[in-house]
């Protein structure tokens, strides 16, 4: 079973869109058990039941969703594609656990920071609607868990969440043969650092290895015997 309802969003007074949006199921999803019905032309909602076709599994793509701009739109346009709900279930009973992940359509790139922070306009827009917002500085703390938006932005989390900035733990039970194991959550395609030093002094740390977030925890299990180790990962941009 498949749920999904999203609005197409205006930003930085964008014109609305006026031409109905629309979701072109890929042929393993079928089409809707029930027709889909929407509230107005930017938003889009379809049901799918057991529909006999043996389910999705793995990565899929559920199907290509069709945005047309207003002719008013300008070089400076841009609409989020947001996730009013979305779920799935294995027999309509149990939730699989999701991440919705907000999207951008833009008419040029939007790779340029405004503020000349490092920070690209595209994503003030996609996490605050737009670039104007005080709360999307680079130093500023949007939700207020004391991590600043320049080190959320690299990180590749949500500024608005607390808590949703990467933390290194450490593994309560080693793996035999290991002597430390430490583990922590992870973006997609993210590139991770693992370091290891005998000391916090600055100087004396090593790379132990990169690794590829995938959006679930990673672990590292080291093999070192010495009695002092600290470790630390360093998140690439």
């Amino acid at each position: 079973m498949l749920g999904l309802n999203l609005t197409v969003h205006p930003l930085d007074g964008s014109p609305a869109i006026t031409q109905q949006v629309t979701f072109t199921p890929s042929a393993a999803l079928g089409t809707p058990s029930l027709p889909p019905t929407s509230k107005n032309p930017a938003n889009f909602c379809g049901t799918w039941l057991d529909a006999g076709i043996g389910g999705l599994s793995n990565s899929v793509t559920l199907g290509t969703l069709t945005v047309k701009l207003p002719a008013t739109a300008t070089s400076s346009s841009a609409y989020a594609v947001h996730f009013d709900f979305g779920s799935g279930s294995p027999n309509g009973i149990t939730l699989f656990p999701n991440t919705k992940f907000t999207g951008l359509v833009t008419t040029t790139t939007r790779s340029n920071s405004s503020f000349n922070d490092g920070i690209p306009d595209s994503w003030r827009l996609r996490w605050f609607g737009t670039i104007y917002n005080s709360l999307s500085q680079s130093n500023a703390d949007a939700c207020g868990d004391g991590i600043s938006n320049w080190k959320k932005y690299i990180a590749g989390t949500d500024p608005t969440i607390p808590g949703s900035f990467p933390k290194v733990n450490p593994k309560s039970s080693v793996p035999a043969g290991y002597t430390a194991a430490i583990h922590w959550p992870t973006v997609n395609g993210k590139k991770y650092v693992i370091e290891r030093s005998a000391t916090l002094f600055s100087g004396s740390w090593s790379v132990l290895t990169t690794n590829t977030g995938t959006g679930g925890d990673l672990e590292y299990d080291d093999t070192n015997t010495n009695k002092v180790k600290f470790y630390r990962v360093r998140i690439l941009p």
